[in-house]
């Protein structure tokens, strides 16, 4: 009936080695909330931005961006003219159909239908512009949309300058009229 004894191994229990990284933690100073970056569980402790604001300085040479005027550049809603300013011709409708193609297309598809790729994955659905409340709509109406976005359409006021939302309509019109 021998008695074995069991010699101690020689690695440090996990244990042991979680006290002496604490022990040397504190001695050197980093245990505390400095060198946990802020775990102190105080949220006033914690860095905090006002909206807008950010954490960093802007790099050197950059131009601020200011924001912009909530009608800069927009028209307020039902202040667009009731009819093409421009002398509709068919050079104007032929840069129409290029604006729209690629601008509009996309969503509003080939013939205004709706019916665009892109204009697919979007609820609702881009206008289809052969319904009767588009079809009746003024041409200063279209081009306030095309300015402004509509639902899930994008602003164009950025995009296209005056001139081209304006093409843009009497394109939007020979399509309607199946010219097109």
């Amino acid at each position: 009936m021998g008695l074995t004894t069991r010699t101690p191994s020689r690695a440090p229990s996990r244990r042991l080695c979680r006290a002496h990284v604490l022990a040397l933690l504190g001695m050197l100073g980093l245990f505390g909330t400095s060198a946990l970056g802020g775990c102190s569980g105080q949220m006033a402790d914690q860095p905090s931005y006002k909206t807008g604001e950010f954490a960093r300085l802007p790099a050197s040479g950059s131009i601020p961006m200011v924001p912009r005027k909530p009608w800069a550049s927009r028209l307020p809603p039902g202040t667009a003219t009731a009819s093409t300013p421009l002398l509709v011709n068919q050079a104007m409708i032929a840069e129409g159909k290029q604006l729209y193609a690629d601008n509009c297309g996309f969503c509003h598809g080939a013939r205004g239908l709706g019916d665009g790729p892109v204009g697919e994955v979007y609820a609702p659905k881009p206008a289809n512009f052969q319904l009767p409340r588009l079809v009746s709509a003024t041409d200063g109406r279209i081009y306030e949309v095309i300015t402004n976005g509509y639902s899930t359409m994008p602003a164009f006021y950025k995009r296209l300058s005056p001139e081209e939302r304006w093409r843009v309509v009497a394109y939007v019109r020979e399509l309607q009229h199946g010219r097109e």
